[in-house]
């Protein structure tokens, strides 16, 4: 998780919902890219409002 919250935008929160769909470094979320990590994110149902927001503002 570490690598993950260096980012900009990326708190724990985040970073711990990212890794609970497998993407647990900065290479693998720019790689799959915005649209494709927040599709990841929802059908795991591990988005909040929050979560939508940010990538929104990606």
């Amino acid at each position: 998780m570490s690598s993950l919250i260096s980012m900009k935008n990326i708190g724990k929160e985040i970073a711990i919902k990212l890794e609970s769909v497998n993407i647990d470094s900065p290479e693998k979320l720019i790689k799959l890219g915005a649209e494709k990590s927040f599709l990841m994110l929802k059908e795991s149902q591990t988005i909040s409002p929050n979560t939508i927001h940010f990538f929104l503002k990606s």
